[in-house]
């Protein structure tokens, strides 16, 4: 059971883990690119699962990275962003139909700059990390059908990011980086950019 977090209280968790960077991944990545660290979910950086065998690898690497920076058991901060024409205050239909019992609310709200019409919507909801529980949201966007998920641990502010081709992870020290990097170094990406 995750203890009652005011709104309030988050948003100064994310400041004092982030500073000012927005709670979106490709944004975050750019702000804070000395703690963040990207692994690809298959071998020979394939983008997508097309066999049973694919989406087994692809999940055991998802959950171990995952676990490694949230921990196990863990309180989380699921952050979920989306765009849209205009700020919104209220969500209209379950924003992730894997978690249709868990209530989300909204974060906060900003311009993408890589998006300037368009405002991108965090929403928010508390979540409990545990190994396997989100296989269902890791495919969704392994396979290209959800995107903008960011958990965040409660506890040492490290997240975890899954998007169609990988994951991103985002540290507190850039020594953990470098840590993460030799223990993962057979999922890397050999792009000298590490995308």
């Amino acid at each position: 059971m995750i203890e009652s977090v005011s709104m309030k209280e988050l948003q100064q968790r994310w400041k004092t883990f982030y500073g000012s960077a927005p709670p979106v991944t490709h944004l975050l990545r750019d702000v804070i690119s000395d703690r963040w660290l990207r692994i690809h979910s298959l071998p020979e950086s394939k983008r997508y699962a097309e066999t049973p065998d694919e989406y087994l690898i692809l999940l055991e690497r998802h959950n171990t990275v995952a676990t490694e920076v949230l921990g196990s058991q863990t309180p989380c901060l699921l952050l979920v962003g989306r765009y849209a024409e205009h700020s919104e205050v209220d969500i209209h239909s379950q924003i992730l139909p894997q978690l249709e019992s868990v209530r989300f609310a909204l974060f906060t709200s900003l311009i993408d700059p890589t998006e300037p019409d368009l405002i991108i919507n965090v929403w928010y909801a508390l979540v409990v990390w545990s190994s396997n529980q989100f296989d269902n949201i890791i495919k969704a966007v392994a396979d290209g059908n959800e995107a903008n998920i960011l958990f965040v641990s409660l506890e040492t502010g490290e997240a975890y990011a899954p998007y169609d081709g990988g994951a991103d992870l985002f540290l507190i020290f850039s020594e953990r980086q470098s840590q993460l990097k030799q223990q993962f170094r057979q999922w890397l990406s050999k792009h000298p950019q590490g995308l």
